[in-house]
């Protein structure tokens, strides 16, 4: 039977809420226990692994994730009858955080790597999960999908995060040393859990609150994508709306958004993933 490869950044978070949210949203919950759905760790930010990638002269994820098969014995499992990488999988999706604010490794030539160009360069390649796969962001990071509890009514109602920390271009932004005015990217997870204490424990949260939290996502990216010719479903479209609209400003921020939701709009469907959210 073909699998199902899920690759998350983080070993805590991002699994946990895969755990949590997959039983409410997808018709079959038990297919990560029955052996159908492969979860993998990462274990760092998207940028290692597009300079992994790019140093064999390929976007092959498969094919570098089984050069180091001793980091990931699921893999092992799938691939022990005989099967071949390319064909183990019917779909497979990479889960990882914008991570505007980390040190870009340099390139062969020893020139930086621009983060937000490498990150374009990978959702245009992995768009698409039944074939090189499909790449989805949060933003800022995955605490993104406890953030938000309304549905914005219109752009100016979005959330933003500040999103370059260290790396902010504005040198000249009065409030670039007022923490609470100004917050880094790394003070962003107690942000979220100073404002909903009780979301720390995905357990506390309930199926419809789950639910809410899934259609405020889905309306900012409707608003974001509206007048536009993306569509929600695309997260490289998405991201070209949140570097022209938020990254490009003075002080860098992104729209809060998480990956989940569209992690499930693309497994599932719009119109089952917004029936299910419906009847929780």
């Amino acid at each position: 039977m073909s699998k199902v490869l899920f690759l998350f950044e983080g070993d805590k978070l991002e699994p946990g809420l895969f755990e949590a949210t997959l039983p409410l949203i997808a018709s079959d919950s038990n297919f990560v226990r029955d052996g159908n759905g492969i979860v993998c760790i990462y274990g760092t930010h998207i940028y290692t692994l597009y300079s992994k990638l790019k140093a064999d002269d390929g976007l092959d994820l498969v094919g570098e994730l089984i050069r180091n098969i001793d980091s990931y014995p699921q893999l092992r499992e799938v691939l022990r009858d005989g099967e071949i990488p390319e064909e183990a999988f019917e779909a497979t999706y990479l889960i990882f955080d914008y991570d505007g604010h980390v040190n870009m490794p340099r390139s062969a030539d020893g020139s930086y790597i621009d983060g937000d160009m490498a990150l374009m360069e990978m959702l245009d390649f992995f768009d698409d999960a039944s074939d090189n796969g499909k790449l989805l962001i949060s933003y800022p990071m995955g605490e993104a999908i406890k953030h938000l509890s309304d549905e914005p009514t219109s752009v100016e109602d979005i959330i933003t995060s500040k999103c370059k920390g260290p790396h902010c271009p504005n040198m000249e932004c009065e409030h670039r040393s007022d923490k609470s005015t100004c917050p880094p990217i790394k003070v962003y997870k107690s942000i979220v859990n100073n404002l909903h204490p009780r979301r720390n424990r995905t357990e506390n949260i309930t199926p419809q609150e789950w639910g809410q939290i899934f259609k405020c996502h889905l309306k900012v990216a409707e608003l974001m994508c509206d007048g536009t010719d993306h569509d929600i479903s695309s997260q490289s479209g998405i991201f070209n709306i949140q570097l022209r609209d938020f990254i490009s400003k003075s002080c860098p921020q992104v729209a809060v958004l998480s990956s989940f939701p569209f992690l499930y709009l693309d497994f599932i469907g719009k119109t089952a993933l917004l029936e299910r959210i419906d009847n929780l």
